[in-house]
């Protein structure tokens, strides 16, 4: 349990965790503000035992098991149309996207609570000189930096760099002031204020992991942002950074990393659920709504014919093509490994990017070949037909989406894949009923309370 948990108790009497109808209607009514470094310590330390624990709403901060396994389900990992493969029993996942709007606008709310007793937390430690107040300053500003990290994801249009100065980003509330309505700032602005947290938050070096967002986990996070936003330059600087620190995970101790529930061990950078709670429920209930749902043939395939050889197939695959691995909210070095390869692809440096994508799989896969430009599989047939440039799908980078594809199952990434590579349409048929995956919907509507109070504009696809 982490060392400054002592002051929860005060948290309890403290307006900042309070629920609110939106990010613009935050004005205290009779509670108590804190005032010394201790008290706001306490509240911070209430959103960090919510990241622990899983006890938050859905996709802040670190998403929380229900969030991994209903995101996967809405992508082409999991089989809908196999639903039935259990002798009747229903998985209680969602089909596709389409039922899950209402959802979504929970993100929206959730996210910018937390961003909202952040500007609080910043605005109150300025001045006061404390190591303290800097060591929050520091995970405050890192928070704030992945909350709007995951709005521009999930809200805003896959990042364009010809057309993102054009484009719709986010209400960029910098300051806590009840009387602001901010609207919304271009994308590339959006972009460049997250880079600007991160990049905060990392030079004043936190490095302890009693907060958890340390600048370790900042750099981390600045690198999927700059990766998102095509800087392939700054994004595989920092990959590299972070790979020399923490180095893949060997085969031999895969299993043991990535089916840990509350330990972050090996290649994690950071993970949610490091304390065991009475939230345990809700990784059972994720776990369990996953195993009845089969995995899509078309991932099964990827394995290849001998797929007992690959260490993520004992971990993942189960009698009957259901999920084995525990469903965990991290950020790991596979997932830098593959950005890095991404990288070098987009910047012409196919050596290099060869390289990566061998090293992954060495680690993964007995006795792996490496792969040549000559013996790279060929493309085939693919959901993803294109890449985040809009050009059609080479062999070397659709060896690296597959590598990604089987080492981030269930780990929340799928679903941004497919927005990010082309947004491709994809349908489930279900009691006689064909669901679409429009592109509109991988783009998720705004919360209905803010666009009525703060006057915003609606995400196209969207009547309200």
């Amino acid at each position: 349990m982490r060392k400054f948990l002592r002051f929860a108790a005060a948290a309890a009497a403290i307006l900042l965790l309070a629920s609110c109808k939106s990010f613009l209607d935050v004005k205290p009514k009779g509670k108590v503000i804190p005032e010394t470094d201790e008290e706001y310590l306490s509240v911070l330390n209430g959103m960090l035992y919510q990241v622990e624990t899983y006890d938050a709403g859905e996709g802040t901060v670190i998403p929380g098991p229900t969030e991994l396994a209903e995101f996967e389900a809405i992508t082409d990992n999991l089989d809908a149309n196999l639903e039935d493969y259990m002798g009747g029993e229903k998985s209680g996942l969602p089909l596709y996207q389409g039922s899950e709007i209402n959802k979504r606008q929970y993100m929206w709310k959730y996210n910018y609570e937390y961003i909202r007793n952040c500007n609080i937390i910043l605005e109150a430690m300025q001045g006061r000189g404390s190591g303290l107040a800097a060591e929050m300053s520091a995970a405050c500003l890192a928070i704030k930096g992945i909350c709007y990290y995951n709005l521009m994801r999930a809200f805003c249009l896959p990042y364009n760099p010809a057309t993102a100065s054009g484009t719709a980003g986010l209400p960029l509330v910098k300051t806590f002031d009840i009387e602001e309505r901010p609207q919304r700032s271009t994308l590339r602005e959006t972009g460049e204020y997250i880079c600007g947290l991160l990049e905060e938050s990392i030079r004043m070096n936190l490095q302890e992991e009693d907060y958890i967002f340390t600048s370790d986990v900042a750099k981390a996070f600045l690198a999927k942002t700059l990766f998102w936003l095509q800087d392939w330059d700054g994004a595989l600087e920092l990959c590299e950074e972070l790979l020399g620190k923490y180095p893949l995970s060997e085969r031999a101790g895969y299993s043991t990393m990535i089916q840990e529930l509350n330990k972050r061990s090996g290649e994690i950078i950071v993970k949610s659920y490091t304390e065991g709670s009475d939230s345990d429920y809700r990784y059972t209930n994720a776990k369990k709504a996953a195993s009845r749902r089969p995995i899509n043939k078309t991932l099964i395939d990827l394995f290849g014919a001998d797929p007992g050889k690959d260490v993520r197939w004992s971990v993942t695959v189960g009698a009957r093509r259901m999920n084995k691995k525990t469903i965990c909210g991290r950020v790991r070095s596979s997932e830098l490994c593959l950005m890095a390869a991404e990288c070098y692809a987009h910047k012409g440096e196919d050596g290099e990017a060869l390289k990566k994508l061998n090293l992954l799989r060495s680690k993964r896969i007995e006795n792996a070949s490496d792969y040549t430009m000559e013996t790279l599989p060929e493309v085939g047939e693919r959901l993803i037909a294109e890449d985040c440039t809009g050009q059609a799908l080479t062999p070397l980078l659709s060896a690296i989406f597959d590598e990604r594809r089987k080492e981030l199952f269930l780990e929340g990434d799928r679903w941004y894949e497919l927005k990010r590579n082309g947004r491709p349409e994809m349908f489930v048929i279900s009691n006689m009923r064909k669901y679409t995956t429009y592109k509109y919907l991988y783009t998720f509507p705004i919360n209905r309370n803010d666009v009525d109070l703060g006057k915003l504009e609606q995400n196209d696809g969207y009547k309200y």
